[in-house]
């Protein structure tokens, strides 16, 4: 199994390379400063730019938990959110290794990734009343998608999220913010 780093350098450098595809120019940030804060790459349309941050998550389950690198405090807090998200983020579903590899992209403009966070987090410290340490946040698959929610289920898929639509393959929200 790769290390958190590689995975991150797979799903970043997927990311750029769908760009690039596109007829976007794109480069990595983290190849000039190392772990670069807040944006992994910085995207060039029609004389436009737009950092993007990407977060990466392999694994054969069709609902995998996303670690958003932020933290909430046992009460709800989350530190500086709105200055720690500062861009458009792509989510990234790698399943399988190597060439046999299938990648799903789910965009969220800067606004939906705060709101789902602040929404979620909400609902899951309100569902634990207080856990008495510090939550690492974390969003479901489903969730960053806008599909497969069940308000009547009794675990972590009763969060209704706030996306309302699927996120998947919406490269147009990039350019939103």
């Amino acid at each position: 199994m790769k290390d958190n780093k590689h995975i991150g350098l797979i799903g970043e450098t997927a990311v750029k390379l769908r760009l690039l595809e596109m007829g976007w120019n794109a480069i990595n940030l983290n190849d000039a400063i190392p772990n670069f804060k807040g944006a992994d790459l910085i995207c060039i349309k029609d004389g436009e730019t737009r950092m993007i941050q990407v977060k990466t998550c392999p694994g054969l389950s069709d609902n995998p938990n996303i670690m958003t690198g932020l933290v909430s405090d046992h009460e709800g807090n989350i530190k500086n959110l709105e200055e720690k998200v500062v861009c458009p983020w792509v989510f990234v579903h790698v399943r399988g290794e190597g060439t046999k590899a299938e990648y799903n992209f789910y965009i969220l403009t800067r606004q939906e990734v705060i709101d789902l966070i602040t929404t979620s987090n909400d609902w899951y410290v309100n569902r634990k009343k207080d856990t008495g340490k510090d939550i690492q946040i974390g969003l479901y698959l489903s969730w960053i998608r806008g599909i497969g929610h069940n308000p009547n289920a009794k675990d972590y898929h009763a969060y209704e999220s706030v996306i309302k639509e699927d996120s998947k393959d919406r490269w147009e929200k990039i350019w939103m913010d």
